[in-house]
């Protein structure tokens, strides 16, 4: 086990990050020409967080490793909790919708999707959590037997038929399936997360032009691949290349001495997390007060961009602030209980 010390640009990109899955989300909730055409770019956001767990793990000591299983463990249950109690909440108001949603959360097909394939019923972004989880238990579960690196030929074979269920099943297989198909654990999680592991044990060095110039052509070839299949969601055969070179690129990066970046750093480290399970409450909740009439282009454009994306990231950020301080006055009362 490496000792590794705090990557601040690394830091700095999960709050970068968080950002990007708000701006996805506003993007599907009222849609644009604009917002589509940055969905490719803005993509990379899930597999950099996966990245980011996977380059960290071998610093982290045995007991930190079951601690961070446990503690993801208790997120997914208690957003799962928040979120359904949301849902159902919601739904008081029409009989109609709230038996639909109640027998959705019955019916069994529901429940092997969970628990298969990360799909929860409580809020989709929530793969993420259980993707997560999904990811530490096999990877524990390969380490009682093996060293994890005997899983590295996994990640391309994971990635190529991630994308032969996802972006490419049209063309491949003239069929579309769910997005929980390729979106979980198995086609996301677990290949980036291997990739970040990779790229640590490697310990590689490139230079700044060879990766900035790589990041570009990547960021094109997305593009392109993008229109050429007509579908401009999600993952691409560009996707893991791209994230890979930004990666390489922030992780050899210094942020520029000023309080600004270190405080964005900061807070990307303890609120990224956070930021992403709280997001979409705040974002129904802009949207159920937004006039009809704003909800529809040319005026959608100005609303989604200059209105839902920072509002719901910045009142995101408050609660996870909130959060962290109630925590931390949790742990001062039980501190002194204790002593």
């Amino acid at each position: 086990m490496a000792t590794k010390t705090r990557n601040l640009p690394f830091d700095l990109m999960r709050l970068v990050c968080a950002l990007c899955v708000i701006a996805i989300h506003c993007i599907n909730t009222v849609p644009t020409a604009l917002g589509s055409a940055l969905k490719p770019s803005l993509s990379i956001a899930v597999p950099f967080f996966f990245l980011l767990s996977g380059f960290y793990y071998d610093s982290l000591s045995a007991e930190k490793r079951s601690s961070q299983l446990a503690k993801i463990l208790r997120l997914l249950i208690g957003a799962s909790l928040l979120y359904g109690c949301v849902r159902l909440a919601s739904r008081l108001s029409s009989p109609e919708a709230l038996s639909e949603y109640l027998t959705q959360l019955t019916a069994p097909d529901t429940w092997v999707n969970f628990f298969l394939w990360n799909e929860s019923p409580f809020s989709g972004h929530l793969w993420y959590l259980h993707a997560f989880l999904y990811v530490l238990i096999l990877t524990v579960l390969v380490e009682k037997k093996w060293d994890r690196r005997v899983l590295y030929p996994l990640i391309p074979v994971l990635l190529v038929f991630g994308l032969v269920l996802g972006r490419y099943s049209s063309v491949l297989l003239h069929t579309e399936f769910p997005k929980y198909l390729y979106r979980n654990y198995l086609f996301i999680g677990l290949p980036y997360f291997l990739l970040g592991d990779l790229l640590n044990r490697s310990g590689f060095r490139l230079s700044g032009k060879k990766l900035l110039a790589g990041c570009l052509v990547f960021l094109l070839t997305t593009y392109v691949e993008a229109a050429a299949l007509g579908q401009w969601d999600m993952y691409f055969l560009s996707t893991p290349l791209l994230v890979t070179s930004l990666f390489v690129l922030i992780g050899g990066s210094r942020l520029p001495e000023h309080p600004a970046a270190a405080f964005a750093a900061r807070l990307g480290k303890l609120c990224s997390e956070k930021i992403y399970i709280l997001h979409p409450l705040f974002l129904e909740v802009l949207t159920r007060f937004v006039p009809q009439r704003l909800l529809e282009a040319p005026a959608s454009a100005t609303l989604t961009f200059a209105v839902l994306i920072p509002v719901t990231f910045l009142c995101s950020l408050a609660a996870s602030m909130v959060l962290l301080k109630m925590q931390d006055l949790m742990k001062t009362v039980f501190k002194r209980k204790s002593s």
